[in-house]
């Protein structure tokens, strides 16, 4: 199988799916930046991986590393930064307005992060197509357990912890260590 089939942009949709060679796949072997996709050549990405640009939408990788069947995607007008952080297997990121990933940061397995919520009445339940978002960031050399879950609005902050099986619902505090459903402070490392 050549390179060109390991690799498929399908322009409607802008997505990725690239595959393995020799064990890991450079991005400035695809050499592309188009579709909203912004790939750098440090990134590496990972078998199975999936990056979904809706038209409008921005994704801007610089110098990640994408574990297997990680997912990324952005709607129409939002924006996705991964900065140079270690995402590992099946990861999903998805923004509808804005999420960034800053340096440093490293990511467990099966993380989700998403910067939108359904909108939801008790009247009429969950409105299928209406979204309530805010903006998502996890800053310089955070650290995600595996099965962490971050919603809509939340910023992690500088070298902050969130235990396994953490669900974040409220801002982190830089230097914390949280856990539990929902998130709570669990300690405060040293500087």
């Amino acid at each position: 199988m050549s390179f060109l089939d390991r690799v498929r942009l399908l322009s409607d949709r802008a997505r990725l799916k690239a595959g393995f060679v020799g064990g890991r796949l450079r991005a400035k072997w695809i050499g592309f930046s188009r579709y909203g996709v912004d790939i750098d050549n440090a990134t590496w990405i990972g078998p199975g991986c999936t990056v979904r640009c809706a038209p409008g939408g921005r994704i801007i990788l610089r110098g990640a590393s994408l574990g297997r069947d990680v997912v990324l995607g952005a709607a129409a007008g939002a924006t996705l930064i991964v900065g140079d952080a270690r995402l590992s297997r099946s990861v999903l990121v998805s923004a509808r307005q804005s999420v960034r990933i800053c340096d440093g940061v490293s990511i467990g397995d099966h993380v989700s992060i998403r910067d939108h919520d359904h909108v939801y009445s008790p009247g009429t339940g969950v409105a299928r197509h209406e979204w309530t978002c805010a903006s998502v960031e996890i800053c310089e050399n955070a650290w995600l357990g595996s099965h962490v879950v971050v919603t809509k609005g939340v910023t992690v902050g500088a070298r902050s912890v969130a235990a396994a099986g953490a669900v974040v619902v409220r801002s982190v505090m830089p230097g914390t260590v949280v856990g539990g459903v929902p998130a709570r402070m669990l300690s405060v490392k040293a500087r």
